[in-house]
């Protein structure tokens, strides 16, 4: 009986930290590179998208999905995401995806945008990170 209620008691305790570890961010994040970071082309950018269940997603409908913004400003709220090298769209829930990228310095920033690309107010979105391609 002791056993049992220490069992209990065990995952009552760690319930909330296996939780806090599975769930989604509110808005984006770059996971790779790093903010200051040093690598080489090609370059592989890890990301990983905002919980669909956050107040950040409420209002994006089905089929939003992340922009990944090199070396540009975000889009402006209500403006469409250019198709180019520096606007990818992220169109089947990609977690990853290479960059050719000339040396220097660089800056990468995820935004998500409607099914038809267009980019709300208040649209979660991540911290701008900058990095060298050395």
């Amino acid at each position: 009986m002791r056993t049992t209620a220490a069992l209990i008691v065990l995952g009552l305790a760690l319930a909330p930290r296996a939780a806090a570890q599975q769930t989604q961010p509110a808005r984006p994040v770059i996971l790779s590179p790093t903010e200051g970071a040093t690598v080489a082309s090609p370059v592989t950018v890890t990301v990983k998208p905002a919980d669909p269940g956050s107040p950040a997603m409420a209002g994006m409908g089905p089929g939003a999905h992340l922009h990944l913004i090199v070396d540009s400003p975000l889009p402006a709220a209500g403006s469409m995401v250019p198709m180019d090298a520096r606007h990818i769209h992220m169109l089947h829930n990609e977690t990853t995806t290479t960059l050719s990228l000339p040396p220097g310095r660089h800056s990468l920033q995820l935004i998500e945008g409607t099914m038809g690309h267009i980019i709300e107010p208040d649209a979660p979105h991540s911290d701008l990170i900058t990095f060298e391609v050395k």
